[in-house]
């Protein structure tokens, strides 16, 4: 696939989100030499749907569906129907605490990202508040601070969990 890109003369690669630290690294190493930067997600936005599967109306404006809590179940005596309205109190800001890596996170995989060859990390903003943003670009200025000086990648990913998370990691990786 990469001789495709190539006849166009592509500089940066950036790898989907689904793709494996360890596919990374055969397709680096399969493309040593030829001048090409590789590109990983690192934080946010991580969708359980694969690409043609999103149901979903991507606008800033408006909660991602993949998001809206919901709960399956068959319609028996009593549920809301489709059309129905529910007149429920709603709860404004209940909770407004930014957590980094809530929505997808990659870093206690920085060491093996760069160790794999990946040059450039993708930190996904469109739409984030300018705060959480800005408390994302100091994590991640962190976290590859930490893999300069760590090692042991099982160390690095320790540190990350620890110093950065405080234990409360929101296990939402993207390549675990």
């Amino acid at each position: 696939m990469m001789k495709l890109f190539q006849e166009f003369d592509i500089k940066r690669f950036i790898f989907h989100r689904k793709n494996s630290i360890e596919d990374m690294k055969r397709c680096i190493q399969e493309n040593q030499g030829k001048g090409l930067e590789f590109e990983a997600f690192a934080l946010n936005e991580y969708c359980h749907f694969t690409g043609a599967f999103c149901n979903s109306l991507h606008c800033d404006e408006l909660t991602h569906l993949c998001k809206v809590p919901y709960e399956l179940g068959k319609v028996s005596e009593g549920m809301i129907r489709c059309g129905e309205t529910i007149h429920e109190e709603v709860i404004e800001n209940e909770s407004e605490e930014y957590v980094t890596g809530s929505t997808g996170c990659g870093l206690c995989a920085l060491k093996e990202l760069k160790d794999a060859g990946v040059t450039h990390l993708k930190l996904v903003g469109r739409g984030n508040h300018t705060e959480y943003m800005e408390a994302d670009i100091r994590m991640m200025q962190r976290a590859l601070a930490l893999a300069d000086e760590t090692e042991d990648r099982g160390e690095y990913r320790r540190r990350v969990r620890e110093e950065l998370f405080f234990g409360k990691c929101s296990n939402r990786c993207y390549y675990r």
